[in-house]
């Protein structure tokens, strides 16, 4: 009897050791060839409607910028559900369209006289991996979103 609460409590705490932090995803912010990028950085935190995670990463190129935020949470579930009302608009203003990326539904939304605007992938139900770019054609803008392993940016997510 003694040997199975032993056990037991070994298993609890186990478990809270090898619980994954908002940190393991920071290598998955990867280098851009050719871009400077800055360290990254996030946290978890408690909100009422629930907990957030959010990690964040810079890169500069010239004139060029964009920040990459992975999110899980309750934000990262209200930027999804946007897409649901809207598949393509385009003004002389602004480009915006649902698409997907490999498997996953995605958001564009691009302000054409200052060419910058952002892409949302939705990784799963309450997880988002969203880049905001600056002085970069949307076009360039879907290829660098590409660059980032989603898949297991979405699996690393699911583990949290």
């Amino acid at each position: 009897m003694r040997f199975s609460k032993i056990l037991l409590i070994f298993l609890v705490f186990s478990i809270f050791a090898f619980a994954g932090s908002y940190k393991d995803l920071y290598p998955l912010l990867v280098d851009i060839s050719g871009w400077e990028a800055e360290k990254a950085k996030g946290g978890e935190f408690v909100s009422p409607q629930g907990k957030i995670i959010s990690v964040e990463r810079s890169y500069q190129k010239g004139e060029k910028s964009l920040t990459v935020t992975i999110l899980k949470g309750p934000v990262a579930s209200a930027m999804g559900s946007t897409f649901a009302y809207v598949q393509e608009i385009d003004t002389p203003e602004e480009y915006v369209k649902v698409f997907k990326i490999g498997k996953y539904k995605a958001g564009l939304s691009h302000n054409k006289r200052d060419n910058s605007g952002s892409i949302v992938v939705i990784l799963g139900n309450s997880s988002v991996i969203n880049m905001e770019y600056h002085n970069i054609s949307y076009k360039d803008a879907e290829e660098l979103i590409k660059k980032f392993p989603l898949d297991r940016i979405a699996h690393k997510l699911s583990q949290l």
